[in-house]
């Protein structure tokens, strides 16, 4: 058994018990990917057996040097983008997510490419092969159109987080928008400007996707004393059929819709209702591309910074393939209210 030194355990002591350079003692301390887990266990046992601390005045002057230093990145990050997204619809909303990306990749020393799903990996018949070449050590997986990911990767030689949604098919750590409070906020919201009867309109396709945190947030409102809204039932149909969309609102008569399309102002205009005097509308999913629409605002910048985090967490861990237990990091919405609701009576004054 090594006595511990009268003085105060410095990093070339750890190195000499742990018998490797003083080099690598600081990278096993900060779990550095690069340093195999058993020469950091090595070390983490010398630095125990030695009582060594690191001393915090040191390491930041090390940490601001190394920031202004140029050096080479920790790794290779990658974000797989669906490229079905950019027939589907405007994908500014990606690009917001990418430019907080790399903004964190900046802070924390990495790299980042942007993959296509199926250009660049799907049919490629050595995807692995692919992104070793490339040097990529984590991967972001960004949500598909059909939350499928038709993808197959050795999973465990890389740190794997989904941004957005979970693929139906594999389950890893999760970074997205929090839908759950994203349907309160919008209640919330309405009820302060005086809506009483809301109703959602959605495509059931979405909402199980979603996890039903829409539908389950909304129906929870009838149980919230005293209440702040009236929940008409939702419309939910498999596909979308304006004759029977149009038979809801006459039947229901809610209001104000909360959708996810904003296209409906334009067909409930066509059935006759003019938004917002007749109904309101407000949307769930905006992406800070259009404010004529009031609406629940999800920070894309700030969800690329949250996956390039925990992404950065589970490289510093060692921690690859497909969790046992999964985590989750959500990011809370904000509202814009705009040209598609109004005040329509005096609205609550709090629970």
């Amino acid at each position: 058994m090594k006595h511990r030194p009268e003085y105060p355990c410095t990093q070339a002591d750890v190195a000499k018990l742990a018998g490797v350079s003083i080099g690598t003692v600081s990278m096993a301390l900060k779990k550095d990917i690069r340093i195999l887990p058993t020469t950091r266990a090595r070390v983490e046992r010398a630095a125990r057996q030695l009582g060594y601390r690191p001393d915090p005045m040191l390491s930041a002057l090390v940490s601001r040097r190394y920031l202004h230093s140029g050096r080479q990145t920790l790794a290779n990050l990658a974000l797989i983008v669906d490229d079905r997204w950019y027939k589907a619809m405007n994908t500014r909303w990606i690009d917001v997510i990418v430019d907080g990306m790399r903004q964190a990749c900046s802070q924390h020393g990495y790299s980042l490419e942007i993959l296509h799903l199926y250009r660049d990996l799907v049919h490629n018949k050595q995807p692995d092969k692919l992104l070793r070449s490339r040097g990529i050590r984590g991967l972001a997986i960004l949500s598909t159109t059909d939350g499928q990911l038709p993808l197959k990767l050795d999973w465990n030689k890389y740190a794997v987080v989904a941004l957005g949604r979970q693929p139906a098919n594999h389950l890893f750590h999760r970074v997205g928008p929090d839908f759950f409070a994203s349907m309160d906020l919008a209640c919330t919201k309405l009820a302060e400007l005086g809506y009483r009867r809301v109703g959602l309109v959605n495509d059931m396709a979405t909402e199980t996707r979603y996890r039903y945190e829409w539908i389950g947030s909304i129906m929870k409102e009838s149980y919230i004393r005293p209440p702040r809204v009236e929940v008409v039932p939702p419309y939910l149909p498999d596909d979308f059929d304006k004759d029977a969309f149009f038979r809801w609102v006459t039947q229901y008569q809610p209001e104000c819709v909360i959708a996810n399309y904003p296209t409906l102002r334009g067909i409930l205009e066509e059935g006759g209702w003019k938004v917002p005097r007749d109904i309101g509308l407000a949307l769930l999913t905006q992406y800070q591309l259009d404010d004529s629409f009031s609406s629940i605002i999800h920070d894309s910048e700030r969800i690329g910074m949250a996956c390039i985090d925990l992404l950065h967490t589970l490289l510093m861990r060692g921690e690859t393939g497909q969790p046992p237990t999964l985590t989750e990091t959500l990011i809370y919405p904000t509202w814009r209210e705009a040209k598609t609701t109004q005040r329509i009576r005096k609205g609550f004054s709090g629970r």
